[in-house]
C-alpha cells in the first residue's frame, strides 16, 4: 500500500526527521541528498554504466517494522 500525501504529511513527525512540505509528492516525498561517499559536500556525480555510489539523505527516515519503504533514483530541481 502506498501512502498518500495527506498521510504521510499526517505522519512527517513520526517517519521523517527534517521534513519539508514542498517535497512532498501525491505518493512519494524527495529526499534531499547531503554528499555521496566521495567526499563532503560533493553536490552533483556524474556516474558511467553500471557504477553505485553511495548517497546521505539531509532528511533522516524513522520507519517501524511494521512499515516498509521504497527509494528510487530521481530529480529535484
Amino acid at each position: 500500500m502506498l501512502l498518500s500525501d495527506n498521510e504521510i504529511r499526517n505522519l512527517a513527525n513520526d517517519l521523517i526527521e527534517g521534513f519539508d512540505d514542498s517535497r512532498l509528492g501525491s505518493i512519494s516525498y524527495d529526499l534531499e541528498t547531503a554528499d555521496f561517499c566521495i567526499g563532503n559536500g560533493v553536490r552533483s556525480i556524474t556516474l558511467k554504466p553500471l557504477d553505485s555510489v553511495f548517497v546521505r539523505s539531509k532528511e533522516k527516515l524513522n520507519c517501524p517494522p511494521a512499515k516498509a519503504g521504497g527509494l528510487g533514483a530521481g530529480h529535484h530541481a
